[in-house]
């Protein structure tokens, strides 16, 4: 048995390394070193994780926010909303911003996980949440663009 699409990851890096591009020498077992699934075993992970050094944090279905310890796959903390989270979270700085199905967003700390606030949007998210110019940028489904310092 082999890894699906290694021979063709094979032949691509040494085309590479005939034509002389830097590349590294592929893993010779390729796979993964940890797996999470969200706390209640009925629920799912619909969106990308926002990473930090060390660290990501991920939102379930079941309205679960997690950080995770990057190299082990431990749970730094816990923060349950009580609302399905399907959009990808934003860290700007020490805090880490998401929003749920109902419409409120929220802004933890990255370390502790203690709420440093909240807010209802009053619609929920259409789009992730992102950074520019000091300020957090969030469109709703009612479509809105709502700016928050």
């Amino acid at each position: 048995r082999d890894f699906p699409g290694s021979h063709f990851i094979r032949q691509v890096w040494t085309e590479f390394w005939l034509w002389r591009f830097p590349v590294p020498f592929p893993s010779r077992q390729p796979g993964f070193t940890w797996r999470i699934a969200p706390a209640v075993k009925q629920q799912k992970f619909v969106s990308s994780p926002a990473i930090a050094p060390g660290y990501l944090y991920l939102g379930d279905t079941s309205g679960r926010f997690y950080s995770k310890e990057i190299v082990k796959g431990t749970t730094v903390w816990e923060f349950n909303t009580g609302v399905p989270i399907s959009k990808s979270p934003l860290i700007v700085g020490d805090t880490v911003y998401f929003g749920t199905k109902l419409g409120d967003f929220y802004a933890l700390n990255t370390k502790t996980g203690n709420l440093n606030w909240a807010l209802s949007l009053h619609s929920p998210m259409a789009a992730n949440p992102t950074y520019g110019e000091g300020r957090i940028l969030v469109r709703t489904e009612d479509g809105l663009l709502t700016a928050i310092e």
